[in-house]
């Protein structure tokens, strides 16, 4: 058990629950990377078949090629890989391509680029978040990550980062029947960890993250803000920039402090 202060308050936890992306990774540069490369592959998978414009399947995807960012609330940050894939082949299907042949372009070029694509120079870690899972770990905090992302994606990324040790269960959103802003992956990572939800806390970047938070009967939903706009974790108990504005106790610590 531990204690974490965060804004003057402080919660007795047994565990924390992160999301990955723009949580333990910086979100947009990776996925900027990510968008132009998937896009580029469906058009060279197209051939002449059609002629897809790059900037409105991104447009569709809530990110704006030309200025590198993306819309907090779309499907980019807050939909999973089920719901990009089907945006995508509904562009293909706009022109022209047969719905079944239009999906089946999209999950191989996804396929493709998971497999060629090294994204390790697009993958780093958010300011303090390693001195923050290095001090978790010291007082044996329990640790998951719950992720829109698949499985083996996240933990393609964790590697690159050297973090995946810390967590002892990587919950994507293939695991699952109903992903965010549903509980199902925070209960069923408590559940894997033997923990109770209300004494865990969630660390996320979207208004998905703090409702699933919620609906899992977590103890606090704690926001990463870098900078886009607080306005959209409505529903976030705390909004924080960079993890230096947590604070890590052992309970032992802070009772004697007290």
């Amino acid at each position: 058990m531990a204690v974490i202060e965060v804004q003057g308050k402080r919660y007795d936890i047994d565990g924390m629950l992160f999301d990955k992306d723009g949580t333990l990774l910086n979100f947009d540069k990776l996925w900027s990377h990510w968008v132009k490369v998937f896009i580029g592959q469906i058009i060279e998978s197209l051939g002449n078949r059609c002629d897809l414009n790059s900037l409105q399947c991104a447009k569709s995807l809530g990110y704006d090629w030309l200025t590198g960012t993306f819309d907090k609330k779309g499907p980019m940050l807050t939909g999973n890989l089920h719901d990009i894939v089907s945006i995508l082949s509904f562009e293909l299907y706009k022109q022209g391509v047969p719905w079944n042949e239009a999906v089946r372009i999209v999950q191989m070029s996804y396929e493709k680029i998971e497999e060629s694509t090294d994204w390790s120079g697009c993958i780093k870690p958010l300011p303090g978040l390693m001195q923050f899972l290095r001090k978790a770990k010291s007082l044996s905090l329990k640790m998951a990550v719950v992720t829109a992302d698949e499985t083996a994606s996240a933990v393609k990324h964790l590697e690159y980062l050297k973090i995946r040790d810390f967590f002892q269960e990587i919950i994507g959103d293939d695991q699952v029947l109903k992903g965010k802003p549903n509980p199902d992956m925070a209960l069923l990572a408590c559940e894997r960890l033997k923990g109770n939800p209300g004494r865990f806390i969630v660390i996320g970047d979207s208004n998905g993250d703090m409702q699933m938070a919620k609906s899992a009967g977590a103890l606090a939903a704690i926001g990463v803000d870098l900078g886009r706009d607080p306005k959209h974790l409505r529903d976030a108990d705390h909004i924080i920039t960079d993890f230096n504005e947590i604070t890590i106790l052992s309970s032992k610590a802070q009772k004697n402090a007290s």
